[in-house]
């Protein structure tokens, strides 16, 4: 069985630490509005390149390219530039999951800890990562999931060596250092061997049943005030959870590739679909 996931995950802006930059996030989970090179799906279906904006997860560092003074409702305050500094220690560090970047989507272990289902997703489901603004669901990530990778806290060298260094960086090695502190806390076998599973989505040149991931995303221009994340609503989706899953099975490829459609057609009225974002340069302290 195929399934589609709704995933509930904190979507507060971040606010910058002062006027010019956001440090590594040591606090919850949040969304930044994010500005960079790109390639979205324009009115005519075609693949596109340019400078794009959108609300992601990224939490790492963060550069202000500036404040937004008359924000549009429930959309971004500020306009971030995304980079990294290697860390010397990742206590206390937030991973970012979703990871939207470079030549793949991955997600690799949110809520997977608490979900046994997560760890369990069949090539062809679809996870829509979003957060409860003002009693509606509102999407931020459309994830087709493609292939996976099973690891764990004591054998995840093969997912390593299949992932990129910036993603080792900023999601992997955060996530085996919170593992590994949850382990000796609870100094349990059981936990330090549990297995998860990191997924990589589906592209638009390479999609599962006509499907693809992608992010909703406007053009970039030094005037952009931003957007708010679209509303979404289907059968399978409530708009009365505010955290955790729904999760939906579907025997029939057909019947969640319509779901899909409709999400398409959805965001499709006030964005465009981005299927790439420029990896974030890494910056030396």
């Amino acid at each position: 069985m195929i399934s589609l996931i709704q995933f509930m995950h904190n979507g507060q802006e971040h606010k910058p630490d002062n006027f010019i930059e956001k440090k590594w996030n040591k606090g919850d989970h949040g969304r930044k509005f994010l500005k960079t090179s790109g390639i979205y799906i324009d009115e005519k279906k075609k693949e596109t390149r340019g400078e794009i904006a959108f609300w992601g997860e990224w939490e790492p560092e963060s550069r202000v390219v500036r404040r937004i003074e008359k924000p549009v409702e429930n959309g971004p305050h500020y306009v971030y530039e995304p980079y990294f500094i290697r860390p010397t220690s990742y206590k206390g560090l937030q991973n970012t999951d979703p990871f939207v970047f470079g030549d793949a989507f991955r997600y690799s272990f949110c809520l997977q800890p608490r979900y046994s289902s997560l760890r369990n997703l069949e090539k062809g489901s679809v996870i829509l990562f979003g957060s409860r603004i003002q009693h509606k669901f509102a999407l931020d990530t459309m994830f087709v999931v493609s292939d996976s990778i099973s690891y764990s806290r004591q054998n995840y060298r093969g997912v390593m060596e299949e992932t990129k260094e910036i993603y080792k960086i900023v999601t992997l090695n955060p996530i085996l250092d919170w593992i590994g502190s949850s382990c000796r806390r609870a100094c349990s076998q059981k936990a330090n061997s549990v297995t998860y599973k990191l997924y990589t989505g589906a592209n638009f040149n390479s999609r599962i049943h006509g499907m693809f991931s992608f992010f909703p995303c406007q053009i970039y221009t030094q005037n952009s005030i931003g957007f708010a994340r679209p509303t979404i609503q289907i059968s399978a989706i409530s708009d009365n959870m505010s955290r955790g899953i729904k999760k939906t099975e579907f025997a029939d490829p057909n019947t969640i590739k319509n779901c899909w459609n409709e999400v398409v057609a959805q965001v499709g009225e006030k964005c465009f679909l981005g299927i790439f974002a420029e990896l974030p340069r890494s910056m030396s302290s």
